[in-house]
């Protein structure tokens, strides 16, 4: 009976060792039968980096982004590998109209028809040459500003400023700037530049004239002519030619070099200027109106005649003699720096 109960005893600790290897895990298989869910995409949150705070005047340099996984890798495949989108191009904003003060379109240097005009006397020259600026027909009693400028170039800056005097009209002298300085670079032999005239109450349109370069190598800026049989002597810009026929020096005629400019000095019998008006303006001005006045410019007794055209023609009394002369510049004005000159030796 007792070895009965031993055996008994010994199948109950056999069966309850291999029980206990079971719930130990000793087995292939889980001890609970959980249901797992289907696997799938979840929601990937976006991260964002916050900067840190830094010291006023720290240099810092953007860090990109990482790149996210391929497709293959599990990523999205509509970011997979894309770069980083571009800033658009700044778009430049341009005005619609231009600076009110702007200077318009050069109408034709004036003092015809009695629009304004200026004027320089001599046209031609060195650089840093001393030249008269003359201006008429301008408002009366307004600040003009002259402006240097490359012909059919922008307007330069304020050369020099100049008020007009109650009939409209000024006069300065003004030095031409040096070679270094004109507009357009260094100017090389005949090559011109402008001086242009404005005024706000003209809506800044401007008027100008023109300054041709002549180096300061050439021997003679300005040519005298000396009558060789009558005793006058007159002054010409350089490159002025002049000539008379044969040897009939009583009728010398001028001529610029570009053969705009012109003039003629005319030496008549006679002792009254009155007597030989009339004559000479219908051989120099056949058909023209004209009026007549007193001589004031060159310091010597006679009478000026001017056309209706605007042309000058001086008529200087002297011993035994009348000397008639009028000259024209390549601008179409009176040129008063040539007839100024006219000496009575």
């Amino acid at each position: 009976m007792r070895y009965r109960r031993q055996f008994l005893f010994s199948i109950l600790v056999i069966m309850l060792v291999v029980s206990g290897c079971n719930l130990l895990g000793g087995g292939d298989q889980l001890a609970v039968d959980a249901t797992l869910p289907e696997p799938g995409i979840g929601v990937i949150p976006t991260a964002f980096d916050l900067a840190p705070t830094l010291a006023p005047g720290t240099a810092v340099t953007a860090t990109p982004a990482p790149v996210g996984p391929t497709p293959e890798e599990g990523g999205n495949a509509d970011n997979a590998g894309a770069a980083p989108t571009p800033l658009p191009e700044p778009t430049q904003i341009v005005p619609d109209v231009a600076p009110t003060d702007a200077p318009a379109a050069a109408p034709a240097s004036g003092g015809g028809d009695d629009a304004p005009g200026i004027f320089i006397a001599p046209q031609l020259g060195a650089a840093e040459e001393i030249i008269l600026v003359s201006g008429v027909n301008w408002p009366p009693n307004v600040k003009v500003s002259l402006h240097w400028a490359e012909p059919g170039g922008e307007t330069g800056p304020v050369y020099w400023e100049e008020e007009t005097d109650e009939n409209g009209r000024f006069e300065v002298g003004l030095i031409v700037p040096p070679t270094e300085k004109w507009p357009g670079g260094e100017p090389q032999e005949r090559d011109m530049i402008e001086l242009r005239a404005m005024t706000p109450s003209l809506e800044y349109q401007y008027y100008w004239a023109t300054y041709t370069y002549i180096p300061a190598s050439v021997s003679s800026l300005v040519l005298p002519f000396t009558n060789p049989d009558y005793p006058y002597s007159i002054s010409v810009p350089n490159l002025w030619t002049w000539y008379w026929d044969e040897d009939d020096t009583t009728d010398v005629r001028f001529s610029s070099p570009y053969e705009v400019g012109y003039g003629f000095a005319l030496v008549v019998s006679g002792s009254s200027a009155e007597s030989v008006v009339a004559g000479i303006m219908a051989q120099e001005a056949p058909g023209e109106s004209y009026t007549t006045g007193n001589l004031s410019t060159s310091g010597y007794p006679g009478i000026e005649a001017t056309t209706a055209g605007g042309t000058v023609v001086q008529f200087i009394e002297g011993d035994d003699y009348i000397y008639v002369i009028s000259f024209t510049n390549d601008d179409g004005q009176t040129a008063y720096n040539i007839l100024d000159t006219f000496t009575l030796n």
